[in-house]
């Protein structure tokens, strides 16, 4: 089973760690988006796949159950070498939260940045 990592949920009023003692497991959140791929190296996932011939991966947000791996988008993704590819689409007033794309100061390219990162 594969479980990506989780980070401390913090109070806004100070900035430190939140307690809920009734129930600890209330003291964490998901990490975002981003997380997916150190947590596949870092538990060995990746280096599983990898040993048993696995060269392409398609992932989904859990919220997207109708998202399914277009072919011809694969096809593409393969025939270009590049190491990652995103779909991407315009936000509408319902998509205030999640990840979105930014420019990156430094390189100019593209990276995926949670809202939490702002």
């Amino acid at each position: 089973e594969f479980v990506q990592n989780k980070a401390p949920k913090v109070a806004a009023s100070d900035m430190m760690p939140a307690a809920w003692e009734k129930d600890p497991s209330h003291e964490w959140c998901p990490p975002g988006h981003g997380d997916l791929y150190p947590a596949m190296l870092g538990s060995g996932t990746l280096d599983k796949l990898l040993k048993k011939g696995f060269k392409y991966m398609f992932v989904s947000n859990s919220d997207n159950l109708g998202a399914t791996m277009d072919l011809k988008i694969l096809s593409y993704f393969a025939s270009t070498g590049a190491p990652f590819m995103m779909e991407v689409a315009v936000r509408t007033d319902a998509d205030k939260k999640g990840g979105h794309l930014a420019k990156d100061k430094v390189g100019g390219g593209l990276l995926l940045r949670e809202s939490a990162q702002c």
